[in-house]
């Protein structure tokens, strides 16, 4: 048994499969060729791969510009400043409006007045009335109406317009040749002068007017001169 185990192994060892040896192979020549082949390879692969990324430190060209209208209109420096310099419809010289504060005068006016009627061949008469009347009327110009109101009926007698003489609208000039009484009452007066003056919600009115008075039969002619003082209800 000792000799055929030994004979046998002896076989084995020179017919089986080549144990691994424990220290490297050397490279023969037709492994190195190979190496040489597959470097060759990878370099080229590397150089074409470089040359199709992009550079990094190369600048990215910009994007285009979007593509603008045929007909889109073109802002001009000049239109601009033109927009700047057009005042406003509020800023215009000509635009109407009422002064900050402004007083209002339109209202009724209660107090007393007295009215002096000096008639050619008679006496001078003075005629009072203590519950006298005058209604004013705000215009949009800055003047005012005055509107006598006869105290025992409550009716209009006349009105007569009045233009401001400054802008505090506190002293009125009463526009000469405007007329009153007129309205069948056998008297007609024709203004000559006149003034109004608004202080702290009193009115002052003094008026003068030719008159005549008559009728088919026979005619006076004279002055009349007026004046009232009320205070605004």
């Amino acid at each position: 048994m000792g000799k055929r185990s030994a004979a046998l192994l002896l076989l084995i060892a020179s017919c089986g499969a080549p144990l691994p040896s424990t220290t490297p192979l050397g490279e023969g020549p037709k492994v190195a060729a190979e190496k040489q082949t597959r470097e060759r390879e990878a370099r080229a692969l590397e150089a074409r791969r470089s040359e199709s990324a992009p550079d990094a430190g190369a600048p990215s060209s910009p994007s285009p510009e979007p593509a603008k209208p045929k007909n889109a209109p073109v802002a001009k420096a000049e239109d601009a400043d033109a927009d700047a310099a057009t005042p406003s419809e509020a800023d215009k010289p000509g635009a109407a409006s009422k002064p900050a504060g402004a007083v209002v005068l339109a209202g009724l006016y209660a107090g007393s007045d007295s009215s002096t009627f000096r008639l050619s061949g008679m006496p001078e008469r003075t005629e009072k009335d203590p519950k006298a009347k005058t209604r004013v009327s705000d215009k949009s110009d800055g003047s005012v109406d005055l509107i006598a109101i006869d105290s025992s009926n409550g009716k209009d007698i006349c009105t007569l317009h009045a233009t401001p003489k400054g802008k505090d609208r506190k002293e009125f000039t009463v526009t000469p040749g405007q007329h009153c009484f007129e309205s069948g009452a056998g008297m007609s007066a024709t203004l000559t002068s006149g003034s109004a003056r608004f202080d702290a919600g009193k009115l002052t009115l003094d008026l003068a007017f030719d008159l005549e008075v008559g009728n088919q039969d026979f005619t006076l002619s004279g002055e009349l001169v007026y004046h009232f003082e009320g205070d605004k209800n």
